[in-house]
C-alpha cells in the first residue's frame, strides 16, 4: 500500500527536542490554522491537512509513542522496515576489519552485504494517517485495510510453519482475525491479545548476508554461519517488535475499543463489589462464630458453677458423710482399742499380787 509519509513534528511545525508544552502549543496553532471553518476557500486540502495535524498530535502528544516514532522515525519517512541503512551508517561488522580472508578488506576478500528486508508487507506504511479513509467497512476503511493486513501476515506464518514443521507436527493454529466494525467483543480481544504478543515461526533464511557455499575455507564458512545465524536474531527480533507495536497502535485507535474498555470497567466494578461482598460475607461468618463461641464458654461456666455449692463440691459433699463417719469410726476404735488394754493391765496386776 502506497502512502505518503510525512515527519509528525513537521507537521505540527514543532522542533524535535521541543518539550510536551510546546508540542502542545504547536498542535493548537496548527489546528487553528487548518481548521476547515477557517479554510472555506480550499477546504478539502485543508480538511486534510487537519486530519494530519490530529494524527501527528495523537502520536506526539504519548510519550510512549513518541519515543518509538523518535527511534523508528527515518524509517517510517522512507517507509521501510526499518533494516535498510545508508552506506555510512553500516557497520561492516569485523570482517572489513582484518578478519577471515587476510587482506583486511572484509571476509575472504569481500565486503559484506547489506542487511536484507524479510518478506511480507510494509508495516512502516500503515502508520501513515492517509493508510486508510475513515473508521468503516469500506474497501479503503479501517478495518478492511487492517484486516486485510493481518490476514496476509498470518498466511505468510502459516506458509513459513508448514515449510519447517516436522512430519506428524501438529496443524498451523490460524490467528485470530482482526474483524470488522461489528465484530464481537470476544473477537477483538483475541485479537489484541495475540498479535500485541506476537512471535513469529518464520526462520528468515532470507535474510542470510552470506552464502556459505562460496566460503573459500572451513574458518570462513564458519564465520559466515556464526553471522547468518546472528542477523536472523536480530531480524527475528526487530520484526516480532515492529508487529506487537503496530497492534498497540491500532489498539489506543481502534473505535471499537471503547466498548471493550467499558465492559472491561463494568466487569471490574462487578468483580470489586462481589470481593466486596464476599468480604462482608465472611466477617458475618466470623462475627456469628464467634458470638456461638462466647455462649459456648458462658453455658460451660454455668455448668462448672452448676457443681458448685458454697464454694464446695457437691462431688465433695457427697464423700463428706463417709469421710466424718470414718473418721470417727476409727477415733472409737481406738478408744476401744485403749480400753482393752487398759483392762488387760488391771487383771495382769491382780495375778501379780495374789502370786506374792
Amino acid at each position: 500500500m502506497a502512502a505518503v509519509m510525512k515527519c509528525y513534528y513537521e507537521v505540527l511545525e514543532c522542533d524535535r527536542n521541543g518539550s510536551n508544552d510546546d508540542i502542545k502549543k504547536a498542535y493548537k496553532k496548527a489546528a487553528l490554522k487548518w481548521h476547515p471553518d477557517k479554510n472555506r476557500d480550499n477546504i478539502e486540502y485543508a480538511t486534510e491537512m487537519f486530519k494530519d495535524v490530529r494524527h501527528a498530535y495523537s502520536v506526539l502528544s504519548d510519550p510512549h509513542e513518541r519515543s518509538w516514532y523518535d527511534s523508528h522515525r527515518e524509517d517510517i519517512l522512507r517507509g521501510g522496515d526499518g533494516t535498510v541503512q545508508s552506506d555510512e551508517e553500516e557497520d561492516d561488522g569485523p570482517y572489513n576489519r582484518g578478519g577471515y580472508g587476510g587482506d583486511g578488506s572484509g571476509m575472504g576478500g569481500r565486503r559484506p552485504p547489506k542487511p536484507k528486508t524479510p518478506k511480507g508487507p510494509n508495516i512502516f506504511s500503515y502508520y501513515a494517517r492517509n493508510a486508510y479513509s475513515d473508521f468503516d467497512d469500506s474497501p479503503k476503511g479501517f478495518f478492511t485495510v487492517f484486516k486485510a493486513l493481518f490476514d496476509e501476515l498470518d498466511e505468510i506464518e502459516r506458509g513459513a510453519y508448514n515449510r519447517e514443521a516436522e512430519k506428524g507436527a501438529a496443524q498451523y493454529a490460524t490467528s485470530p482475525s482482526f474483524g470488522d466494525s461489528n465484530a464481537p467483543n470476544s473477537v477483538i480481544i483475541d485479537f489484541y491479545k495475540h498479535w500485541c504478543g506476537f512471535a513469529s515461526c518464520r526462520t528468515f533464511a532470507e535474510c542470510d548476508r552470506y552464502n556459505w557455499s562460496e566460503a573459500e575455507n572451513r574458518a570462513v564458512r564458519r564465520a559466515m554461519e556464526k553471522e547468518n545465524t546472528n542477523e536472523r536474531r536480530k531480524v527475528r527480533f526487530k520484526y516480532n517488535a515492529d508487529i506487537q507495536d503496530l497492534a498497540n497502535f491500532l489498539k489506543k485507535r481502534d473505535p471499537r475499543m471503547v466498548e471493550v474498555r467499558r465492559l472491561a470497567s463494568l466487569k471490574e466494578e462487578e468483580d470489586a463489589l462481589k470481593k466486596l461482598e464476599e468480604k462482608k460475607r465472611k466477617q458475618e461468618e466470623y462475627k456469628k462464630q464467634k458470638e456461638a463461641w462466647k455462649e459456648q464458654q458462658a453455658a460451660m461456666m454455668e455448668e462448672e458453677e452448676a457443681n458448685y455449692t458454697g464454694g464446695v463440691r457437691l462431688a465433695d459433699e457427697e464423700d463428706g458423710g463417709r469421710g466424718k463417719r470414718n473418721k470417727k469410726g476409727k477415733k472409737g476404735g481406738n478408744q476401744a482399742a485403749a480400753a482393752a488394754a487398759g483392762e488387760e493391765g488391771e487383771g495382769g496386776g491382780g495375778e501379780a499380787e495374789e502370786s506374792e
